[in-house]
């Protein structure tokens, strides 16, 4: 498990205030999240020092001024330690981050930062800060806000507890709140990897919209049975069940949701054309679905990845759950079978349209530069084609194409007869280019180029 650091830099005990920042678009992990400062484990750091405690702390010193500017060596042995947050099991990642607390007396940071990995950097109050996540003005991951929550409370002593009952549970967190009236629950399903989970969303303050309530294994279930009779009693109702499409990893639990619930199951047509239970209504290109907390979740048809896929928009946070037309872990598979690559790039386009401002998946967690993770979707497979029609240049062979267009990819994903997911992907891609008249399909697993005459 790689080990991590991060600081809770406070000034101000009358009127205390936090220093935060927003991970640049582009950073690798955690990209459009506001976060403290801090970082991993370097190796050099874990070779140095013998002692856990000396090597976080030495990382701080590092990552902070890295990504602040600011030196904070002289507070080193000032630093108070608060406890740890472990990644739940749905990230796959393993992650340990202890939390460091360190009142200055000086504002340090001078409100800025420096490179790209963190952006507008500034000293906020934790009341103030939550109220940005309610709003929905800032995206928080569960430690960041356990910690606001925490602060506000009962100050450090509020933090420290947060994170001692984490620790002290035994149990990762299942429970990741987007927004108020937005909650999303990994359920452990047969997906994919990397992906281990299938995230369900539940939506609503009164009455509830389920989206993917995925859960094959009766505990994973229970767990989520747990969670809707809490809310039930408490006086909500389920609207109905929703699934983005008809992949086995999306529709586990559905019939036995509505068969506890009794509320209905809706989808898209397509959808209900290659499940074997009954859909009892079926959702359309441009339908607005509305709940009484003033939320209107409109439904975009998104073929491409599966035929009856769709995507659920809100029209007034701009957040779009996205099933797996984007992943916020690993990549989409586009199985030419049932998949189509023209249709997909052509989803794609009109998800970005529609200016998102958070993205949630079906697997892995939710995206907050979400204009920067759809251009990269885009130009990845526009880079992709790009390489197979270089690749055509050389071969014919479908296999031999397979080998140059994904030498990027793990050996793993391009072995077998028919070349393994990167084959199928490869297909998928060939498929579009005779679509667009580019390419030409012969015998024996061969393709070639068209001849053009400008």
């Amino acid at each position: 498990m790689r080990l991590a650091a991060s600081l809770i830099v406070l000034k101000d005990r009358h009127n205390p205030m936090v220093y935060w920042a927003r991970r640049g678009g582009t950073a690798p992990f955690l990209a459009g999240f506001n976060v403290f400062p801090g970082g991993l484990v370097d190796p050099f750091e874990t070779a140095k020092f013998n002692d856990r405690d000396q090597r976080l702390r030495a990382c701080l010193i590092r990552e902070v001024g890295e990504e602040t500017g600011a030196d904070i060596s002289s507070y080193k042995d000032t630093l108070d330690y608060l406890g740890r947050w472990i990644t739940p099991p749905y990230l796959v990642y393993p992650l340990e981050t202890h939390f460091y607390a360190l009142w200055v007396d000086t504002d340090i940071f001078q409100d800025s930062v420096i490179g790209d990995e963190l952006v507008d950097g500034c000293w906020v109050t934790p009341e103030h800060a939550m109220g940005l996540w309610r709003s929905g003005d800032v995206r928080l991951v569960p430690p960041t806000q356990a910690i606001l929550n925490g602060l506000l409370k009962s100050g450090q002593a509020g933090v420290r507890l947060a994170l001692q009952q984490d620790e002290a549970s035994g149990q990762e967190p299942t429970l990741s709140p987007i927004q108020p009236g937005m909650m999303m629950i990994p359920l452990r399903t047969p997906t994919l990897p990397p992906a281990t989970h299938t995230n369900c969303y539940v939506l609503g303050e009164q009455d509830l919209l389920v989206v993917e309530p995925a859960a094959y294994d009766d505990d994973v279930r229970d767990h989520l049975y747990q969670y809707l009779d809490e809310k039930i009693q408490s006086g909500c109702e389920i609207k109905a069940f929703v699934t983005t499409h008809h992949h086995r990893d999306h529709i586990g639990g559905l019939v036995q949701c509505h068969e506890r619930y009794g509320a209905p199951i809706w989808t898209h047509r397509e959808t209900a054309n290659r499940v074997d239970f009954n859909v009892h209504d079926f959702l359309n290109d441009g339908d607005v679905i509305h709940l009484s907390n003033g939320q209107a979740w409109e439904v975009l048809f998104t073929p491409g990845h599966a035929p009856g896929h769709i995507c659920l928009y809100e029209q007034q946070s701009g957040v779009m759950i996205v099933g797996d037309m984007v992943a916020g872990m690993g990549s989409i598979l586009i199985e030419p079978t049932e998949g189509c690559m023209f249709s997909y790039l052509e989803s794609l386009r009109c998800m970005r349209d529609h200016a998102p401002t958070c993205l949630l998946p079906s697997h892995g967690p939710y995206i907050a530069n979400p204009m920067e993770k759809l251009d990269q979707y885009i130009t990845h497979r526009l880079a992709r084609e790009d390489a197979l029609l270089a690749a055509l240049q050389q071969s014919s062979d479908f296999l031999k194409l397979v080998e140059l267009v994904y030498q990027d990819t793990p050996v793993a994903l391009r072995s077998g007869p028919a070349g393994g997911l990167a084959g199928l992907s490869l297909l998928a891609h060939l498929k579009k280019l005779v679509r667009d008249g580019r390419v030409l399909s012969g015998a024996h697993q061969t393709w070639s180029l068209v001849d053009r005459v400008d």
